[in-house]
């Protein structure tokens, strides 16, 4: 009975060592390792603690619908029986842990666990983390000692290059691509190699998929291919790279043989599309044309994120092999375009980060030059100087071919020009008649005068064709009533800044900053002018 047992076991081991070496993948690996656990020792519930630093760290359960009351806490290394396995190194046995010392945590007692087994998983010298193996019932895992140590220890391995895997990764990328297609068909290397390598390269969404697309058709020989991913807006799925005039076609929710791959997360080969119950042709000529499909879905840690489909004119077209090379092919595309959303995502965020820098760096600017300007100002008091200066001082920071400053008058309701430069010339500013107040705010100058707010008008033509009182300073220096016509030689100022200057919260007057160009500024300049107005 002995060596039966023995040799149960030993196949036990083997079989075990092959599921959970079956993938590299840390959560498959975990997962593998507790579900075989669970199958071959007959538990309550199954464990894994990894170490980090002085702290074990819960990376599995199973069954995994515990909740985690039903669960317990990453402990520390040296605490309560999984803390003191990873201590010593060797295994920790209660066969009651209500009533065993060593035990310190309450949530495996609420949780009605009596028995509970600690087995280190080691590599070399190194304690890479802690299998807990519990039972609601009492039972004695003494007796599986040896047993379930070598189990640990296959976990122990196979955790262990998943550790390795996950490092060469970083390292070697598009090695460890090569070796999976190698891997998976020895014959078609070179394709794929080339086709993953291609891939790698483009990192604009639109053309890496009509790539995918395109080099898929040419693999498996087939002159139809579509790219379906989800449609957000419509909740179905829309081909976004195909052929024969099938970029754009949209899919209804779960519809068809790609909406089934997608929905299921498995591959679909069809070897007659017209006895498919789920058949849902993208568009008539489709249905005309495939005859039969194959489908493979994208997918990116363990979650779809759309569909390779292709299709033949001719029924039972395609074989295993030719889904085999469409799955390596989605497997790689998948990846490919994860890392281009990813990439465009990188690219906007850093956009605005830059925008946002850039514009930070322009308050800052601004601040200065109000700092500077203001130690400019305190050193005099005469207004044409204050005004000049400030003039001069706008004209190194933006277009500024005029300047004029207006001052209202409450009890007249007039505004009155105080002060004009054009370019080099400084008019005489009284030459300009004072202007009504329009009570409506329907002028710019008294727009701002009743909001007490700054304002851009980028077309100043458009802006006042309907009122009456506008008056233009030409270039040399005359003033004239209302706007030069449009066929005119002279050019004409057709932006403004508009900033009110105020006294203890009430507007007095206007600065205004105009240029000769159509919308030549900006919401910095216009806050940068209503800085510089109230200084």
């Amino acid at each position: 009975m002995k060596l039966q047992r023995r040799t149960e076991q030993l196949h036990t081991i083997n079989t075990f060592s092959h599921q959970v070496s079956a993938s590299l993948s840390m959560s498959q690996v975990v997962e593998s390792a507790l579900k075989g656990i669970m199958d071959h020792i007959a538990c309550d519930r199954a464990l894994l603690f990894l170490c980090q630093d002085d702290d074990l760290i819960l990376t599995g359960v199973y069954p995994k619908e515990l909740s985690s009351q039903e669960t317990c806490s990453s402990p520390r290394v040296g605490k309560c029986l999984c803390g003191l396995a990873a201590s010593q190194g060797k295994p920790i046995f209660s066969s009651d842990i209500n009533t065993d010392p060593l035990y310190c945590l309450e949530e495996c007692k609420q949780a009605g666990i009596r028995s509970f087994a600690a087995l280190p998983m080691r590599s070399g010298e190194n304690v890479l983390g802690v299998l807990g193996i519990a039972s609601i019932e009492e039972r004695d895992f003494t007796e599986l000692s040896a047993f379930l140590e070598a189990l640990s220890g296959e976990i122990s391995i196979s955790v262990q290059n998943s550790h390795l895997y996950e490092q060469a990764q970083r390292e070697i990328m598009d090695r460890e691509k090569a070796e999976q297609a190698l891997a998976e068909r020895v014959t078609e290397l070179n394709a794929i190699h080339h086709i993953t390598n291609a891939m790698s390269s483009k990192l604009e969404t639109e053309a890496l998929l009509q790539f995918i697309v395109d080099r898929a058709c040419v693999l498996l020989k087939t002159p139809t291919c579509a790219i379906v991913l989800p449609d957000e807006d419509s909740g179905g799925m829309i081909c976004q790279a195909g052929t024969q005039r099938l970029t754009g076609a949209r899919i209804p929710a779960g519809q068809g043989i790609v909406g089934r791959t997608y929905r299921l997360g498995t591959s679909q080969i069809v070897l007659d599309t017209s006895k498919d119950p789920d058949n849902y042709p993208l568009t008539e000529e489709q249905d005309r044309v495939t005859q039969s499909m194959l489908a493979s879905p994208l997918v990116v840690e363990d979650q779809p994120i759309g569909v390779l489909a292709m299709g033949s004119e001719r029924k039972m077209a395609f074989t295993e092999r030719d889904l085999a090379l469409l799955e390596t092919i989605a497997s790689h595309a998948a990846i490919a375009i994860y890392n281009a959303r990813l990439f465009e995502q990188a690219q906007a965020e850093i956009a605005e980060r830059r925008h946002a820098e850039a514009r930070a760096e322009h308050l800052l600017n601004q601040q200065v030059s109000i700092n500077h300007l203001s130690l400019a100002l305190g050193q005099t008091r005469d207004l044409n100087i204050i005004y000049r200066t400030i003039y001069e001082h706008i004209k190194g920071l933006m277009d500024a071919v005029a300047f004029v400053v207006s001052f209202f008058d409450t009890e007249t309701r007039l505004i009155h020009a105080s002060f004009v430069a054009n370019g080099g010339i400084l008019p005489d500013a009284s030459a300009l008649p004072p202007i009504p107040l329009a009570e409506d705010g329907t002028g710019p100058q008294s727009r701002v005068i009743i909001s007490g707010e700054p304002l851009y008008v980028p077309d100043f033509r458009k802006a006042i064709e309907k009122h009456r009182t506008v008056y233009t300073v030409k270039d040399d220096g005359t003033i004239v009533e209302g706007l030069p016509t449009e066929n005119a030689t002279e050019e004409y100022v057709k932006s403004i800044l508009y900033a009110p200057m105020k006294i203890a919260g009430e507007t007095i007057g206007v600065m205004q900053v105009q240029s000769k160009r159509l919308d030549a500024y900006s919401q910095e300049d216009l806050d940068l002018v209503a800085g510089l107005a109230n200084v």
